[in-house]
């Protein structure tokens, strides 16, 4: 009798499982993307952020967004299109990270939402879509990202020419980039100016602490200090008291953090017991809110913001839940302007100079109710909570932790600024698009790097 053949034993094994959502973004996230197109994408992004369509305008105020077919959306959408190439073929790693955005995604569509109860749906569904498509190239940025200084790297140097141009064109043609108010450079009005100096500062001061030469360290120290001489320049006090809020408090809590718990605890207190030392003598000595301001930022009204605020509130109260509808409020016409009904000086402030509240927490509740603040402010907080823990946990990896801290401290030096300037989440403010960016590559950091992943061959791309 003969023995039947035997089987293989691989036909014996069970057919391979499919592989998840999960374990497919991993295998993408360990792949390195095709490291052009990245750049590409990084360069266009920040230097769109940064430099003007219209650089050393002859007056300032208005909506990048207001005109569909203008240079901004061009720019825009052909960005938008390059980041789709990223996120198509990095579709399971930008699926991965658009859930762990969940609290960006949510509130974004809340503000499309709001084109059912705006006055003015049209100027919503545009200004939305502008929120939109920057989030979805932060996506295309972040999935195609092996790690934070590829990202963080390419936009130093933009940051790098557009700081020599600013700085030039003060002492070249101070007709065209200085103000009465201070140094605008190519931007038109000394606060954004004065912002992009800010966002340069906390850049390059961890550009240095990650420099692995003394050389490339010098060179990140005179970049600082361009970025510092010209920050002086503009005369803009909130980025200049937030910089020196940086680098006082939020670098050592940083540093404090990372590497030594006991260390940021007692910095967390230390400022606590300043401020209840504050509050205790201004408390003997008879102080009221005035007085205290006078002390603090030497103008109680913040530059007359005060009377805004003022403005805006009355607003707030007619549509505390729903809001105006995002992007229906301020540029809406001559005869649409909500400032010709003010009752005071800001009747007569010229047609779109003031197209902000000065505090975006409360144009927030403005234009998108309740919801709407809940929904950055939550943002904000995860994004900020993500970051503590990161940080705790990379304490001696220099290259990770200086991304991470940088990502911390400009958070919290956003959120504060947030409270003279709308910033976050805003439609005309350059910084929210570095936000949005950074809230994203957040989550993308926190993703799990380093796995033992063969990822199967549908799933290798770049």
């Amino acid at each position: 009798m003969t023995r039947p053949p035997s089987r293989p034993i691989a036909a014996l094994e069970p057919p391979p499982m499919p592989w998840s959502l999960g374990q497919l973004a991993v295998a993408q996230a360990v792949t390195p993307y095709r490291p052009l197109v990245l750049a590409l994408l990084v360069v266009a992004f920040t230097l769109t952020t940064l430099v003007p369509t219209d650089p050393w305008p002859a007056q300032i105020g208005g909506d990048m967004t207001v005109e569909g077919g203008s240079l901004d959306t061009l720019l825009m959408l052909a960005m938008l299109g390059l980041s789709m190439v990223v996120l198509i073929e990095r579709r399971h790693l930008a699926l991965h990270l658009l859930a762990r955005t969940w609290p960006l995604a949510l509130t974004l569509a809340w503000f499309l939402a709001s084109v059912a109860w705006a006055e003015f749906p049209a100027l919503t569904l545009k200004r939305t879509a502008f929120l939109i498509i920057g989030y979805l190239i932060a996506l295309g940025i972040a999935s195609g990202a092996r790690s934070p200084w590829q990202v963080l790297g390419v936009m130093g140097l933009c940051f790098q020419g557009v700081i020599l141009v600013d700085l030039v064109s003060v002492f070249v043609v101070p007709h065209l980039a200085m103000t009465e108010l201070g140094a605008a450079g190519m931007h038109g009005q000394k606060n954004i100016a004065g912002a992009i100096g800010m966002m340069g500062v906390v850049l390059f001061v961890f550009v240095g602490l990650r420099a692995p030469t003394r050389g490339a360290a010098l060179m990140a120290l005179a970049t600082l200090a361009l970025f510092l001489i010209f920050l002086v320049l503009t005369r803009s006090k909130t980025s200049l008291g937030l910089v020196a809020l940086f680098l006082v408090f939020v670098l050592p809590l940083a540093a404090g953090l990372s590497f030594g718990r006991i260390l940021g605890v007692a910095l967390v207190l230390a400022a606590a017991l300043v401020v209840a030392l504050f509050l205790f003598v201004s408390g003997l000595l008879g102080w009221g809110t005035p007085e205290m301001l006078e002390v603090l930022v030497g103008d109680p009204t913040f530059t007359s913001r005060t009377d805004i605020w003022a403005f805006v509130w009355d607003h707030i109260t007619h549509a505390p839940i729903l809001g105006s509808g995002y992007g229906s409020f301020w540029d809406v016409g001559a005869a649409n302007d909500p400032l010709r009904e003010a009752r005071s000086w800001l009747a007569s402030v010229e047609l779109g100079v003031i197209n902000q509240a000065h505090n975006g927490y409360l144009d927030i509740l403005l234009q998108a109710g309740l919801p709407g603040l809940v929904g950055l402010l939550v943002v904000v907080g995860r994004s900020l909570a993500r970051m503590v823990s990161l940080m705790i946990a990379t304490r001696g990896d220099r290259e990770t932790w200086t991304a991470v801290a940088f990502a911390f401290s400009l958070l919290v030096t956003l959120a504060i600024y947030n409270l003279m300037e709308t910033a976050l989440l805003s439609r005309v403010h350059l910084a929210n698009q570095i936000f949005v960016l950074v809230v994203v590559m957040a989550e993308r950091w926190r993703f799990p790097q380093g796995h033992a992943v063969t990822a199967p061959r549908h799933a290798r791309t770049g």
